[in-house]
């Protein structure tokens, strides 16, 4: 049976693309869009440009306006409101360049990656490039780009003969993905904090204790986005290219904890590590780069522990049924 694609990675990309719209003054602070409008410009269906409009109100990126539509920019920094005209209309549209295609790889990979995550506990899993294309109707290209965007976050690889597969998510691999974001992620979080702009750092601030002050009534995709924050964007801003590349593959961590936190497990009665994050993001705020350098080496090491025994809860569960596109590897074979 057809398995439908997923929309999520679609709102995310959606999101992305207004925020550089928004870095780049296509969107300004104090104008109004709608979700019609984006939906118009970015080509695609309005249900996955209300999930993306939501998430920067969210992130107060932007903020809910009393009539139809959404406000660019956090409410103390609006003075006014602005319609757009045809010209910004216009130069918006380049923004959805990457998301415009129906088949594209971003319509069906978040599903691939929380099935990959779902069976990377439970022993050495083929992923078969041809199938997947055939459960999603997608080209053979588009499932081949999925599984590249797979690996290049350390979720899959291909053996010599072409074949994928599932990298097992096991306790020692754990240790060892931490022992290098231990090494890398701090020396990248110091280079970064002289030009992360404060009124980003604000606004994770912010965007931090509200959820705070609502868990564990919070849903996957809040935790998720306060991950980000930390470790993608704020990291986003060290100079040092060669340093964000190497730690591409450690990546699989943070994407296996936001499937299995919230989502395959209930959410622990204490938050997981919100008032470790507010440590680092007020060191960052002060401009004190070792002690954001110091607070993060220190919830890294802390989160060693509370990784692993989340894998041993979930690996101690019956696994999930299998996909189509998927096979269990018997005694080392395909």
């Amino acid at each position: 049976m057809q398995q439908k694609t997923a929309a999520s990675p679609l709102y995310e990309a959606i999101a992305t693309a207004l925020r550089n719209a928004i870095t780049q003054r296509v969107l300004n602070t104090g104008d109004l869009i709608n979700e019609s409008m984006v939906a118009q410009a970015f080509n695609v269906s309005r249900t996955p440009v209300k999930a993306a409009l939501k998430a920067l109100v969210d992130q107060k990126v932007m903020l809910k306006h009393d009539g139809r539509g959404v406000i660019v920019g956090p409410a103390k920094a609006v003075k006014h409101i602005s319609r757009l005209g045809p010209d910004a209309l216009a130069a918006l549209e380049q923004f959805g360049d990457a998301i415009r295609s129906p088949d594209s790889w971003i319509q069906v990979y978040n599903e691939v990656e929380r099935e990959v995550c779902n069976h990377s506990v439970f022993g050495p899993v083929r992923i078969i490039e041809t199938e997947l294309a055939k459960c999603f109707n997608v080209s053979r290209t588009v499932a081949h780009e999925v599984l590249m965007r797979l690996e290049g976050v350390g979720l899959v690889e291909k053996d010599p003969a072409g074949r994928w597969s599932i990298v097992p998510m096991t306790a020692e691999r754990v240790q060892q993905l931490y022992e290098i974001r231990r090494y890398l992620e701090p020396p990248a979080l110091r280079n970064s904090v002289a030009h992360i702009p404060k009124t980003v750092l604000s606004n994770m601030l912010e965007r931090l204790e509200a959820i705070a002050t609502r868990y564990p009534n919070v849903s996957e995709a809040e935790l998720d986005d306060l991950e980000k924050d930390l470790h993608f964007r704020c990291l986003s801003y060290c100079q040092n290219a060669e340093l964000i590349k190497l730690l591409g593959h450690t990546q699989a961590l943070l994407i296996n904890n936001k499937h299995m936190l919230g989502g395959y497990l209930k959410l622990p009665s204490m938050d997981p590590f919100l008032q470790e994050h507010r440590l680092i993001i007020q060191a960052l705020i002060k401009r004190d780069p070792d002690a954001a350098a110091q607070a993060l080496d220190e919830h890294l090491r802390c989160s060693i522990a509370k990784t692993i025994e989340r894998l041993q809860v979930v690996a101690s569960e019956p696994a999930k049924n299998l996909p189509s596109y998927m096979a269990a590897i018997r005694d080392g074979n395909g």
